[in-house]
């Protein structure tokens, strides 16, 4: 859907509904509150008693529902600062309905219980609802605000399925729960809410830094390189976690330090190799890459591109092997610590080198 629609919209209007999309993406991480991550762990342990199972989905439900009202209250004060700036409240605006379907959706309850052969079906459906609208509805650069409306739609059709779906084939009995309980409830989870979320705050504080230093055609560019990027991190990392991550779990636990020298001796060299021919091809074939899936009017995102390919093997190496050991040696708190100093860095970094240098510094600064 992105290529179709960022060949029709151009640089700068994509650059707009990436602005969008940004602002609200907080009030996102807000209602989310860490609980697809902590609730999906709780409900896994207790998933076979009904009525536990059933008072915690209240708990959720509702909590996330009280965070829903207090983010439309922090919307409507975005809203006046948008009025008075004289920016596009309608495209923010069709953005933020796409919260309402995130908070009802219980994608932590699917993946507690695993149940992922529904959580993929019902989440099809709404992608699929979201490339109808696209396809049909994005004729001309005009159009370009149908692609955020679309996104919206599609969390609200899958939340939908999603809640209804769970609520009757595993018997939920919802249970009303009054403010002070949800309040108390979120309370508790205050402290794993900004220790998991600290991360995708500073990676959305780098966006919205961006978006201010940079021109809105410049934005486009760069967001549509880092998209690119995106998609192969997770081409190589899904790979990866799916070949590699049981075979090294295996060998971690069987024997630690001789994981460690097949590590150094095997895993880390291969690694570096897949990664690096992968670098290499994209570099190589950049203009190729960027003609094909986004058009003509993207050629000047391959040097943002090129700069950003340099720090795919630095990631992969760390997702796919660091956090590992971190895992096996009980060092979270280390991995987490690490995590929030690089995010510190990197917004620092985003916000000097995208001044000195444009969209080429944002871009190093990516590193």
């Amino acid at each position: 859907m992105t290529p179709y629609f960022v060949r029709i919209a151009g640089a700068q209007n994509f650059g707009l509904i990436n602005i969008a999309q940004s602002v609200v993406q907080y009030l996102f991480l807000f209602v989310g509150f860490n609980l697809d991550i902590t609730a999906a762990a709780e409900i896994a342990v207790i998933k076979d008693d009904i009525k536990k199972s059933a008072e915690l989905f209240s708990n959720v439900l509702f909590s996330r529902l009280l965070l829903l009202v207090i983010s439309c209250v922090i919307f409507l004060i975005i809203i006046g600062f948008y009025v008075a700036a004289g920016k596009d409240v309608f495209l923010l605006s069709v953005t933020f309905i796409g919260l309402i379907g995130y908070t009802i959706t219980p994608l932590w309850f699917y993946q507690g219980v695993e149940d992922f052969k529904n959580l993929f079906v019902f989440t099809a459906i709404g992608k699929i609802v979201f490339a109808v609208i696209v396809f049909t509805a994005v004729r001309s650069q005009t159009d370009y605000w149908y692609y955020n409306l679309g996104m919206s739609v599609s969390y609200i059709i899958s939340g939908l399925l999603l809640l209804g779906f769970a609520i009757r084939k595993y018997k939920i009995k919802i249970t009303r729960l009054s403010f002070s309980e949800s309040f108390d409830y979120l309370k508790k989870r205050f402290s794993l809410f900004t220790s998991g979320t600290f991360v995708s705050f500073g990676m959305n504080i780098n966006i919205t830094i961006l978006s201010i230093v940079l021109s809105l055609s410049d934005f486009g560019l760069y967001m549509a390189a880092n998209k690119l990027i995106l998609i192969l991190f997770t081409m190589v990392t899904l790979t990866l976690n799916q070949s590699l991550f049981p075979h090294l779990s295996r060998i971690i636990s069987a024997n630690f330090e001789n994981a460690v020298e097949v590590v150094k001796k095997k895993v880390l060299p291969s690694l570096t190799y897949v990664t690096l021919v992968v670098c290499i091809g994209a570099f190589v074939f950049t203009k190729m890459i960027i003609w094909v899936l986004l058009g003509p009017t993207f050629v000047d995102a391959g040097v943002f591109f090129r700069i950003m390919l340099v720090s795919l093997i630095a990631n992969v190496l760390t997702n796919v092997i660091v956090l590992q050991f971190f895992i096996k040696m009980n060092r979270l708190d280390g991995y987490a610590m690490s995590t929030k100093l690089s995010t510190v860095v990197g917004i620092l970094a985003t916000f000097v080198f995208s001044s000195l240098f444009a969209a080429p510094g944002a871009s190093i600064a990516w590193l």
